[in-house]
């Protein structure tokens, strides 16, 4: 079991879960058990928002 923070709210998360978190807030997630907690987290960016793109971050984009 975990726990999910996002911005000021929480909650637990069980085995299976799933939770949006919007890029906007910041969030964390706390391993509240005994065994090593296994997760996947995917970043995904809108592709019609402007953005910066930072110097050593130029090889990802393409025109």
């Amino acid at each position: 079991e975990a726990r999910i923070e996002i911005e000021r709210l929480s909650g637990a998360m069980r085995p299976n879960d799933y939770q949006h978190v919007p890029a906007t807030h910041h969030h964390r997630i706390i391993n509240t058990g005994a065994t090593p907690l296994r997760y996947f987290e995917f970043v995904c960016f809108d592709p019609t928002a402007p953005a910066i793109v930072r110097p050593e971050d130029a090889h990802l984009v393409k025109e």
